[in-house]
């Protein structure tokens, strides 16, 4: 999760001082997305479906 939000801050920050381009919108999106997901799934602590915690 640490490195994962590294990665957002990172790409947030060359987001901010680039030219935009539909791949640069779509990985800042997708590292976004991906960081909500985890966050979500590290805060549930059901095991259900797909996701299971030992």
């Amino acid at each position: 999760i640490r490195e994962l939000r590294h990665l957002e801050v990172e790409i947030e920050r060359f987001y901010r001082e680039s030219r935009l381009t539909d791949e640069l919108v779509g990985l800042r999106n997708a590292v976004r997305a991906a960081n909500i997901v985890t966050l979500a799934a590290w805060k549930n602590k059901r095991s259900m479906g797909c996701h299971y915690r030992e």
